[in-house]
C-alpha cells in the first residue's frame, strides 16, 4: 500500500553523480528541441547488473545536428562523435549504414561505459556525457558470458 503525496511527484530525469558508468542503450529517436534544433536523443540505462549507483536510473544522451554539416557528417549529426559512439558500442569497423536511421537501430542494447560530467544550463545542472569507451563488463540486457570450455546444462 502507498500513499499519494503530490509533493514528491517528479519531472525530471535522473542527474546521475559525475563519474564513470557502465550503461545500456535504450531508445535512440529523432528529435527537436523547443528551438527546433534537430538531435537524436539517445536513453542511457545504468546498468543494474553491475553494483553502482543509479542502477537502473535513466539519462539522456543527444546527439546534436550541426548546423554547418560537412559532407563527411552522417546526415548533419558530427561524423567524429558517430563514430565514436560506433567504437563505444563495438559496432564493426566497416560496417556500412544505408542511412542514419538504421544506424541508430544498431545501438539500440549496446553496452558501453560513460563518463558523466555536470554543466549548468538554464541556471540548473544537467548531466553532459564527456567520454564513451568500450564497455568493461560483458553481458548484460539477458545475456551471460560463458567459457567456451564450461560445461553447459544443455
Amino acid at each position: 500500500m502507498f500513499k499519494v503525496d503530490h509533493q514528491q511527484a517528479g519531472q525530471e530525469r535522473y542527474l546521475p553523480p559525475e563519474g564513470d558508468y557502465e550503461v545500456a542503450i535504450g531508445a535512440v529517436k529523432r528529435a527537436v528541441t523547443g528551438k527546433g534544433t534537430e538531435y537524436i536523443d539517445i536513453t542511457l540505462r545504468i546498468r543494474d547488473d553491475v553494483k553502482q549507483e543509479g542502477a537502473g536510473k535513466r539519462f539522456d544522451y543527444p546527439l546534436y545536428r550541426l548546423r554547418e554539416p560537412t559532407p563527411v557528417d552522417p546526415d548533419g549529426s558530427p561524423n567524429s562523435k558517430v563514430q565514436r559512439l560506433s567504437l563505444a558500442c563495438g559496432i564493426s569497423n566497416g560496417t556500412s549504414f544505408d542511412s542514419i536511421d538504421e544506424w541508430m537501430k544498431a545501438l539500440e542494447d549496446k553496452n558501453l561505459r560513460v563518463t558523466v560530467r555536470h554543466e549548468i544550463y538554464n541556471d540548473r545542472p544537467v548531466a553532459r556525457v564527456a567520454y564513451l569507451y568500450a564497455s568493461k563488463v560483458p553481458g548484460g540486457n539477458g545475456f551471460v558470458q560463458v567459457d567456451d570450455n564450461e560445461d553447459l546444462p544443455f
